[in-house]
This record gives structure tokens, sequence and C-alpha cells, in this order.
């Protein structure tokens, strides 16, 4: 195609598509969609230069002429509709990191002599042929009373048609071009209005706004928001569902299971394969099973494909199994444009992690800088850790905590202070470690987050017993172990019972185990049992489950430090442990971290040291 048709051109084919510019119209495999203007727009865009990528700022110009204020979510919403809108052939519409877009198809100009887009029609009988002319045939095509005779056949066709369409749509339901015309309240949950099954006209409203605070990580406003849109709702399921799902998140299991009970009873009141998919995948993560977590976010990946939330759920339980190329496969598939939503941040943090750190510093790079935004300075720290240098991660994760306090952003908040801690220890200053996790704590305990709050409590642990404040100590194993137990995390509460024999003080008493195929479980119940051998001085005993926990894996999970810290005890030899990347939950693994440095020098950073 060359360029003079190309510019002069309103209409194109490609693949399975048909776009007129003039007549407002997109034909997907025969069938007409009804798409807004600007959609419209963007596609010829892209069929004027296939293969080739147009900048975020050229499709800008193009789109909102004048100079426009536009917002990153509405240039997102339009992409989100194209990509809908082409059904089977969305992947032709491929983002290109750090450019923009471009379309990957061959494409064709139509002139407007062709005629409108072709639709299937059934192939002619040709039995008339066959048996020769009828002698009628002629006179019948002729005249008036022909043409009134025509039109009665049309009319008759047309009304088998609808009646044929109709029975199609009542059996199968429309075709997939032909849903979702409204914008969604959440293009990363794919979630439409037609979810929300709303016998109250504030209720989606309220979902909006509470999916938007928790977007920025204002977890508390995001509670009480979707909390009032369920008590002033009798039919919606949507707001149950997301508070079973943030509550068990933050080990608040008994509420958890209470939101999913009342989901269960609203969604089986409702035809809606989105809200069914969810809720199974609720059950699958409040029941620990992670395979069938798996394979539930893949339902829903096929459901709403660029739903990147679903991506994102999926990576992140593969990076616990350990399928680190398969999550980071998914990461990829996620377009991050800026920053400001916490799924987007994580997402490409841990591409960084995963070893694809020189394409998410390009992503990054082109992001403006935002000086008043906490996520852009959290995200530098966070590649600046993956990079090695922990120095200058510690100054921007400072500097995120900071912003985040002073904008209320609750995420950045205590995740900046405990990160900018972690490292602090790291270099001696433990007198600052100190004031940022007991600062995060707080604020964790205050906000409910009591999982959290439950695992920083173990850094503050391992920091007053190096500092020889074994009474303050002994509290804060106390109080994880308390926080931990009645969520019946697993690993929340495995930490606790870890650190605490080692340290000397009593465990739970617990006798949780993984989940079946956890690649974080492994060896850790051979390892519990090593440790508590230890601590009742039977070291033939510890020595034989730690020999059985190395076997089954336990140098590479969370708890390689604490297995590292008891092989010393053991007299072995040492293990060369992996960097922890990304530096994220549990952040007590850093714990055992910690206590393999040489003594003299945490205890030189401690309060007066």
């Amino acid at each position: 195609m060359n360029p003079e048709e190309a510019n002069s051109a309103t209409r194109f084919r490609f693949l399975g598509v048909d776009v007129d510019g003039s007549a407002r119209q997109l034909v997907v495999d025969g069938i007409e969609g009804a798409v807004p203007q600007r959609v419209i727009d963007l596609l010829l865009l892209l069929c004027r230069e296939p293969r080739q990528a147009l900048s975020r700022e050229s499709i800008c110009e193009r789109l909102w002429p004048g100079n426009q204020i536009i917002s990153d979510e509405s240039i997102t919403q339009v992409i989100y509709r194209l990509r809908s809108a082409l059904g089977p052939y969305a992947k032709a519409v491929v983002t290109v990191r750090g450019i923009g877009l471009r379309l990957d198809a061959d494409v064709t100009p139509v002139s407007s002599a062709d005629g409108p887009p072709a639709v299937e029609e059934a192939a002619p009988d040709d039995s008339a042929d066959r048996m020769g002319p009828s002698p009628d045939s002629d006179k019948a095509r002729q005249g008036p009373h022909g043409q009134r005779l025509r039109a009665a056949s049309w009319k008759a066709i047309i009304g088998v048609l609808l009646v044929l369409v109709a029975s199609m749509l009542w059996k199968y339901g429309p075709p997939a071009q032909w849903l979702h015309r409204e914008s969604p309240i959440d293009a990363e949950l794919g979630l439409f209005p037609e979810n929300i099954h709303a016998s109250n006209g504030e209720t989606q409203a309220l979902v909006s706004s509470a999916l938007k605070a928790d977007a920025v990580g204002n977890r508390g406003q995001a509670l009480v928001q979707m909390e009032a849109a369920h008590a002033g709702d009798q039919r919606s399921p949507f707001p149950a569902l997301m508070l079973s799902i943030w509550r068990a998140n933050a080990g608040q299991m008994e509420q958890a299971r209470r939101w999913l009970d009342l989901a269960k009873g609203r969604v089986a009141a409702v035809d809606d394969a989105y809200l069914r998919t969810v809720l199974r995948c609720a059950e699958a993560s409040m029941q620990e099973d992670i395979s069938a977590s798996i394979s539930c976010l893949g339902a829903m990946i096929a459901l709403r494909p660029q739903a990147s939330a679903f991506r994102l759920a999926r990576a992140r339980l593969l990076m616990q199994r350990g399928q680190r190329a398969a999550a980071l496969d998914d990461l990829r598939q996620v377009e991050i444009t800026n920053l400001g939503n916490r799924r987007m941040e994580m997402a490409l943090m841990d591409r960084a992690s995963l070893g694809d750190l020189a394409a998410s510093q390009a992503v990054f790079a082109a992001i403006p800088e935002e000086p008043q935004n906490p996520a852009y300075f959290g995200v530098a720290g966070r590649l600046a850790y993956s990079a090695g240098d922990l120095h200058r991660a510690r100054q921007e994760f400072a500097r995120a905590a900071r912003l985040g306090i002073d904008h209320n952003r609750f995420e950045w908040a205590t995740q900046g202070q405990i990160l900018a801690g972690v490292l602090a220890v790291a270099e001696g200053d433990v007198a600052d470690a100190q004031v940022r996790l007991t600062d995060a704590r707080q604020r964790l305990r205050d906000s409910s987050e009591l999982l959290r709050a439950a695992d920083v409590d173990l850094l503050l642990a391992e920091l007053q017993f190096e500092c020889g404040e074994t009474t303050q100590a002994g509290t804060l194993v106390a109080e994880s172990i308390a926080l931990a137990r009645p969520s019946g995390q697993w690993d929340s509460i495995a930490f606790a019972d870890l650190i605490a024999l080692r340290l000397g003080f009593p465990d739970s008493g617990s006798d949780i185990q993984p989940p079946a195929g956890s690649m974080e479980g492994r060896g850790v119940s051979e390892f519990r049992r090593a440790r508590k051998a230890q601590a009742h001085g039977n070291r033939t005993a510890a020595a034989r489950s730690l020999f059985e926990a190395r076997v089954a894996g336990i140098f590479d999970t969370a708890f390689a430090a604490e297995a590292e810290l008891l092989g010393r005890e053991l007299g072995e030899p040492a293990a060369d442990l992996k960097p922890v990347d990304p530096p994220s939950v549990p952040f007590a693994q850093f714990a055992g971290r910690w206590a393999l440095a040489p003594s003299e020098r945490r205890a030189s950073g401690c309060k007066g040291g």
C-alpha cells in the first residue's frame, strides 16, 4: 500500500476485519458492531501505517486535536475498546514498549466503488439451472406485480433470518464482538456495569470509587466503600465477592469466609459467567489450592483477555511455584504506560526481579518523573535493588515512604518504610531500621492488615534480640504468633514458629502444613522438625531432619536463611544462598539473613551501640 492510497482511503480491510471511516462502520467476520467514533479513528490511524509503531504522542494529537489535556485512563480505554471490538483479531494491535501501538497485519485499502462490506450468505440454490428456466420466470420478474412479489419474498427471507438469529442468540448468546459496548468500570479487572447487577442506583459509583481507592493502595477506604455498596444493595454479588478476597489477603479468614458465603448466595441468583468464575477463584484461593487458582485465573484470562489483573495474579502464583519463566511471560503482556496503580507498579517491579531488568528500566525511563508520586520512587527503588545498587534503593524507598505518608498513599507509606528499614540494616543502621519498622507496624495494625503486621513483628523481634532487648523480642514474637495463627496462613505461622524456636521462645504449637504443590513449602515440614529437635537438645535428630529438608528443597525457598542458621549451629558447611528478589512478603525471610551477619556488625548499629 503506497502512502497516497493510505492517506486518501477511509476504508480498509485486514484479516477478518473491514473498517469504513465514512460510514462509521466496523465489521468483524461479517458481523457489524457499534463502536464509538474515536475507536474507529484509532483503527484508521493504525491501518494507514500498518506494521509501523505509532507513538503515544502522535496518537493523542490526532485523536484529540487542539492541545487537549488527555488522561492516561482515556487513552487506555480507547485501546481497550478497540481490542474488545476486534474480538479474535485483538492481538493484531500490539503494544510497543516505550513507544506506542502497532497494527501487525497486511492492510488493503478498499474503494467505495467496491460496495459495502461483505456479509456471509447462503450458497445459491442451482436447482433451477439444472432443471432449465421456468417459462413464467421472466414474467414474474417484470412489471409492478413482479416487484411486489420480489419485495414480499425479501421480507419473508428477512423475517426467517431474524427468527434464526433470535433463536441462536437465545441458545448460544451474542457473539463476543457484540458484548461490553459500555466502558468498563475497571479495565484491569475487565469489570463492566452488566457484572454489577445493581438494584440501587448508587452501587456502581460506590464500587468504582472503592476499586480506584484500592488501586492506589488505600485499602481502608476501599473496604468502607465496598461494604457500603453491599449494605445498600440487596442484589449485587460483586461487593461481597471483593470483600471476601480483600479480607483473605489481609489474613482475616473468618470475615473472608463470611463474605464469601454471602457472595455465593447472590452469585447463584444471577446468570453471569464472569462472577461465577471469580467466585471459583476466590474459593480456590481461600483453600490455598495453588493449582486450582492458576487454572481458574487462566479461565478468567480467556474470558477477559485484556484484563491485566488476572495475569498479574497468575504471575504471582507461578512465582510461588518456581515457574519464573512462565510468570515473566504473563508480566510481559501487561501494558505499563504510567504509575499510580499498584498492580501496574508490581508488574514492572516483578519483571525486573525475574531477570527482565533492562526492559523494565526502559519502560520506566519512558515514564515522566512524578515528583509527588510515591510510586515513582518506590519503583525506582525496586529497580535499583534488582540492579544491586542497595544504597540508592534505600534512598528511593525512604523517599517513597515519606511521600506515601504525606499524600495518604497507604501502600507506599508502609512498604516504603519496610524496604528502607530492611536496607538500613544491610548498611548497619539498625536504629533507623527500628524507627521505620515500628512506624510501618503501627500503620498496618491501624488498618487491620494483621498478617503483614505479624511479618514486621518478626523483623523487629530479630533486631531487639540482637540489640540485647530479649524481653521485648519475646513480646514481639508472641504478638506475631497471636496474629498469624488465626489466619491459617501456613507460611506466616511457620516463620513465627521457626524464629521463636531459634531465639529461644515458645512456638505456636501448630502443626499446619504447606498446601500441596507449593514450591515455597518444599522441605518446610522437615525443617520445622529439625528446629524443634535442636530446641530440645537432640542434635542427631536435628541433623537428620535438616538433611531431609535440604533434599526436599528448603534452600530454594524463603526459609533458606533459617535453614542455613541451623546448619551452622550443627557445624555443617556453609551454603550459597540466593539473593532475595523480589524483596516482598514474607519480609521475615530477612531476619535470618541479618542473623547470618557478624554479630559485632549487627550490635554496632543498635541505639547507643
